[in-house]
């Protein structure tokens, strides 16, 4: 009789049990919100990676640092359609993520950029690897946070649990990214097929330009271009209505 099932960083396995219970409480519309944390520190990953697995995602044993200064990362909200669950947030300090990998169902709700990430020491207190010149730097952009739907449900994930510590949750964009990411969980999609529709739109202009670009002699690029951002300018302010809705 829950609404929302949220799993923080784990200690212990879950059972194959728990892990279809989980599964189909989600399918029936469940809102699945699961935490991590850098490093498999305390073998989170070990035990929370066997739930996102079953949803298409799946969190990496590893720490991500500002890519110049080597310390903690600032995240930036993207000005142009920001995902709902970070639409009110600031500029946003994290306190040391691992990061996330997702299949083609999930969709990024915090991607970071310029950055770069080490993998888990386990020679190392709390598993910190050692932030020298190091040939297992990885650098590029990479998930901090994944979304995902399935059957009526839906599934966030986030990847750094030290934001939700007392000394840290009440820093501005924390209680705003805590209720975003509940708000998210706590809905549904009254209807779930405007991806379909927006793809044949978006065919059947395509389509509609061709047409018209041979009729008038116009280069066909020209007018791809200016139908497309026409097309995503407009439709970019009418996602945004709806996600603040």
């Amino acid at each position: 009789d829950v609404d929302i099932l949220l799993l923080k960083v784990p200690t212990q396995p879950y059972s194959e049990q728990e892990l279809d219970v989980i599964e189909d409480w989600v399918s029936n519309g469940g809102g699945l919100f699961l935490i991590g944390e850098h490093t498999n520190v305390f073998g989170y990953a070990t035990f929370l990676n066997p739930v996102a697995t079953r949803f298409g995602q799946r969190f990496i044993a590893d720490i991500i640092y500002d890519l110049k200064t080597g310390d903690l990362n600032l995240h930036h909200i993207p000005k142009v359609l920001p995902h709902a669950v970070a639409q009110n947030m600031p500029t946003f300090l994290f306190g040391g993520p691992c990061s996330m990998y997702g299949d083609m169902s999930a969709r990024s709700v915090m991607t970071t950029f310029s950055v770069k990430t080490l993998p888990a020491d386990y020679t190392q207190r709390n598993f910190f690897p050692e932030r020298t010149a190091s040939p297992g730097y990885r650098f590029g952009i990479f998930f901090n946070s994944l979304q995902t739907r399935f059957g009526k449900g839906r599934i966030v994930s986030f990847t750094d649990s030290t934001l939700w510590s007392n000394f840290f949750v009440f820093i501005p964009g924390k209680p705003e990214l805590a209720l975003g990411l509940v708000e998210y969980c706590n809905r549904y999609d009254p209807f779930p097929y405007w991806r379909i529709l927006t793809l044949i739109f978006a065919t059947v202009c395509l389509l509609g330009g061709a047409i018209a670009a041979h009729s008038l002699r116009l280069e066909g690029w020209i007018w791809y271009a200016a139908v497309g951002c026409l097309v995503f300018a407009g439709a970019s302010k009418w996602i945004e209505k709806i996600n603040h809705e």
